[in-house]
């Protein structure tokens, strides 16, 4: 899959779970399942780009948004036993996602002069 489609999932499912998260303050019932599965798709594309870096700084960001991704899926299911713990774990995710956001380009710039 090339990474101008990856880009364009991760957009959609990021808006999905922005969306679902919107929904389910507002208790709709069907919002912890859209989130779910936005959830799912952004943790299938994370995951699927932790074998792609070469630089070891690279493949633990890489690994460090993965673990973001799986605090969204927990974030899932204490939605899903009406835990509001899930919102601790949205924050801690968003945090972790704008650490990578800010340090992952640098690193890539790095690996590319190399």
């Amino acid at each position: 899959m090339s990474l101008k489609i990856k880009n364009y999932l991760y957009l959609f499912f990021g808006i999905i779970v922005i969306l679902s998260i919107v929904a389910f303050i507002y208790s709709q019932q069907f919002a912890l399942y859209t989130y779910a599965a936005g959830a799912l798709g952004m943790t299938i594309l994370r995951v699927s780009s932790l074998s792609s870096a070469k630089d070891s700084r690279v493949r633990r960001l890489n690994n460090i948004q993965a673990l973001s991704a799986i605090l969204l899926l927990g974030a899932a299911y204490l939605m899903y036993i009406k835990f509001y713990g899930w919102l601790i774990a949205i924050v801690i995710s968003a945090v972790i996602d704008l650490y990578v956001s800010f340090r992952m380009p640098s690193e890539k710039e790095k690996e590319t002069e190399k």
